[in-house]
């Protein structure tokens, strides 16, 4: 989910152009390895169900918090 959210930061590492989600990704890649190792893929299965919920329930608010109006004075 958070790979998803800054993915529109591009960021500069060495002579590459990358976004901030390829930083993140391979993080979550590790942590469900690990979560595999010590929990199954049963858990792993469900837990990506869940991540996969949680994801369209935060493009939902995304997008609803895109179009509330801006406040006066707000930069």
């Amino acid at each position: 989910l958070l790979a998803n959210v800054v993915s529109g930061k591009l960021c500069a590492v060495g002579p590459w152009t990358l976004t901030a989600g390829m930083l993140v990704f391979p993080l979550a890649f590790v942590l469900t390895d690990v979560m595999h190792d010590r929990h199954g893929a049963a858990f792993v299965q469900q837990l990506s169900w869940v991540t996969a919920g949680l994801q369209v329930v935060a493009y939902c608010l995304i997008q609803i918090v895109l179009v509330l109006p801006v406040a006066t004075g707000s930069p």
